[in-house]
């Protein structure tokens, strides 16, 4: 079962950002090794080192999944396992290095705990895959040529027990864009295997994301990030990144 989140653990973002966890309102005097137990509704920042990404991934909000039983104030207990994002929709890896995990379910006494079902043990890894990885795209040329028309790109994604999928667009100057639905004649996002909404049922599912040549040539130059992340029903995740290299 999951470990306790507290504010001893290691905390990263994809590009080396350190993040550093706030109890709210703090301090909570609940610790597991002289650090602090977290719980839905604290946050955190990345200046630990600061994360080096065009926008950064400044902070993080801890959210509860819901999966677990144990409260603190009235508020559930986080989870190493719980998915929470970057403020720039990134997602956060934790570490922690104790011993003490939550054993309890939903509606489950926390004392006692439950039968875990398979979906909430932590031996599915969902992982995704995009091809191609990255596309170059010039204003000028396509001002002069109208190309290309669009760029398109392909995920694959895998778990034996999924729960949804999200897509969001990261570039500067600082745009950040869930965009799992797509923008009418802009972006286009077909799933297979999963609602447009990012509900995943199948162990496997294929995501197409098509970009217009007309919405690129609207964006700053500088690299932009589209950046798909599978979570699993235990919380565990997967990301991967299609990224435009937009020049002048």
């Amino acid at each position: 079962m999951p470990k306790i989140w507290t504010t001893n653990a290691q905390v990263s973002c994809p590009h080396g950002g350190g993040g550093r966890s706030v109890p709210l309102p703090g301090p909570r005097q609940a610790t597991i090794d002289g650090g602090e137990i977290l719980v839905d509704g604290d946050q955190g920042v990345f200046d630990s080192p600061p994360c080096v990404n065009t926008p950064p991934c400044a902070g993080y909000d801890c959210h509860s999944m819901g999966l677990n039983a144990t409260t603190l104030r009235s508020r559930n207990v986080m989870l190493v396992t719980d998915f929470v994002q970057t403020y720039t929709g990134f997602p956060v890896t934790k570490i922690e290095s104790h011993v003490v995990d939550d054993k309890t379910l939903p509606g489950t006494p926390p004392a006692t705990g439950a039968v875990i079902p398979p979906e909430m043990r932590e031996d599915d890894v969902p992982t995704v895959l995009v091809a191609p990885p990255t596309f170059p795209f010039s204003i000028s040329g396509f001002s002069s040529t109208s190309q290309p028309a669009a760029a398109p790109f392909a995920f694959s994604l895998s778990s034996a027990y999924p729960l949804r999928w999200m897509l969001w667009q990261v570039g500067p100057p600082a745009v950040k864009l869930d965009v799992t639905a797509g923008i009418p004649s802009q972006i286009t996002v077909a799933p297979v295997g999963a609602s447009p909404d990012g509900t995943w049922s199948s162990p496997s599912a294929a995501v197409s994301v098509t970009i217009t040549g007309t919405y690129l040539a609207t964006l700053a130059p500088g690299n932009h990030f589209f950046v798909l992340t599978a979570i699993n029903r235990r919380g565990l995740f997967a990301s991967s990144e299609a990224q435009v290299t937009v020049s002048p």
